[in-house]
């Protein structure tokens, strides 16, 4: 069954403590659509509701979930999701998230994130593991980072490595830029700031091999200045020996006057 409930203005303030039960004549709900669904009032507090309404209502067989275009900010209850344990489908796009803040290593069918058009700057090391953690228990995990403002620079430096080692399909990455420029520059932390990056940074990837060149410089310095210290110090060595022999050929050597030759005899 599939229940459609876009572009409504339902009141959401406290439905969750007034009307726990609100779905749960829908045992066999198996997507419902939410999609720019919720008045503007108390909106931040979207997610609590809907964790009460969900873990007070039958929807053990809900695989898709619409819940675009609703200005969610704030995670108020990481654990919003986990009464839905056959959730295949999350569409969360066209909202005002900035980051994974709720749980998703409690749905264990999860199989498509939507995160599309949101304010997601970075990712943290935790959010990027537990994406990870739920594609090592399914066969296949799909996720849209796509029209994000990601910073430039080494902010996001975690997130460019994420990008190049997660088995984690990521769905238009080819096409994620960073804020600075976003229809230039790709999602390249060294792009634009390669060299204001901190020194751990660069030697991590990009520049990998930065540190060890670095080192095989050094070694090669210190090599060359032993090897002119050396011939100095030879040289050095074979003057000083030099100079003794040259003292005593000086002492040798006589100096005479010239004078008038002797006249030769003449016979008759």
């Amino acid at each position: 069954e599939r229940l459609i409930l876009n572009n409504n203005k339902i009141g959401l303030n406290g439905i969750g403590l007034r009307h726990p039960r609100v779905f749960s004549n829908f045992e066999s709900l198996v997507e419902l659509h939410l999609t720019d669904a919720f008045a503007d009032e108390n909106i931040v507090n979207i997610t609590t509701d809907l964790y009460e309404v969900f873990v007070n209502s039958n929807l053990s067989r809900l695989a898709k979930l619409h819940l675009e275009q609703n200005k969610i900010s704030v995670i108020t209850e990481p654990r919003v999701f986990c009464p839905l344990p056959r959730l295949l489908d999350l569409h969360l796009s066209n909202n005002q998230l900035t980051g994974i803040d709720f749980n998703i290593d409690c749905m264990s069918n999860l199989r498509f994130i939507d995160l599309e058009g949101n304010r997601i700057r970075g990712l943290a090391d935790e959010q990027l593991s537990a994406l990870d953690t739920v594609q090592s228990g399914n066969k296949s995990l799909v996720i849209d980072l796509s029209n994000n403002p990601f910073s430039c620079g080494c902010n996001i430096e975690n997130l460019y490595s994420w990008l190049h080692t997660t088995k984690v399909i990521v769905r238009n990455s080819e096409s994620i830029r960073c804020i600075q420029d976003l229809s230039k520059n790709p999602l390249d932390p060294y792009a634009a700031y390669r060299n204001d990056c901190p020194s751990p940074v660069r030697t991590t990837l990009v520049d990998g091999n930065h540190g060890n060149h670095k080192l095989i410089m050094l070694l090669v310095f210190c090599a060359v200045l032993a090897f002119l210290g050396a011939v100095l110090y030879v040289s050095r060595f074979g003057l000083k020996r030099l100079r003794p022999e040259f003292n005593t050929s000086s002492r040798k050597i006589h100096y005479t006057t010239i004078g008038k030759c002797e006249e030769q005899e003449i016979h008759v």
